[in-house]
């Protein structure tokens, strides 16, 4: 066993040897022959071209920098975009939202925006009724007469807010002038105006 072990290590240091003394009669011969020994080189450099002068145009396209956009080189087709709309050589952009709501606003917002606006909407609805039945009992009130009420006439008599008056009486200012079935004339300087019974 051991003698196997010896042997086995010459092998090794004999065959270690060898490479190297390959290698420095490989190159010895070479010297001996005139030649000069080539350097082994780890990489080949590649040339570099450099640009003609005075050609016009840059042989390399400059880096795009940030918002700066890169023209196209001369004669190359443009490549067309969606919602960009080209006439007469000038790109023209369309802007076509399929929406009108807010772009910064979340979907929750614009709802409740949208209610905010419905309530208003039917608020000044309301205000519009409300004030147009103002006016219309404005109107009314302000007619010769408008509080006066004609509640029953008896013969050559007639209940008039809850008075029993006659031709003459004055009620608010205006005077009974004639007094007929189911009606009463009054006269309220200078304007005479007729109130039928309640009802009729």
């Amino acid at each position: 066993m051991k003698r196997t072990v010896a042997l086995f290590e010459v092998v090794v240091v004999v065959a270690a040897l060898c490479v190297p003394a390959c290698l420095g009669y490989s190159w010895w011969n070479r010297v001996a022959a005139g030649g000069q020994p080539r350097p082994v080189l780890l990489a080949q450099a590649v040339p570099f071209a450099a640009p003609p002068r005075n050609s016009g145009t840059a042989p390399y396209p400059a880096p795009a920098q940030a918002g700066v956009p890169v023209p196209a080189p001369s004669g190359a087709a443009a490549p067309a975009a969606s919602g960009v709309a080209v006439s007469g050589g000038a790109a023209a952009v369309v802007f076509a939202p399929s929406s009108d709501r807010e772009p910064f606003l979340s979907p929750e917002e614009a709802v409740s925006l949208r209610d905010e606006e419905r309530r208003r909407k039917i608020m000044a609805q309301r205000e519009e009724q409300e004030s147009r039945r103002r006016a219309a009992e404005e109107l009314l009130n302000s007619r010769p007469g408008a509080k006066i009420i004609v509640q029953g006439i008896i013969g050559k008599q007639a209940i008039v807010n809850d008075k029993v008056v006659g031709v003459g009486a004055k009620v608010m200012g205006a005077r009974i002038t004639r007094i007929g079935s189911n009606f009463v004339d009054f006269d309220e300087d200078g304007v005479t105006f007729r109130k039928k019974l309640k009802g009729q």
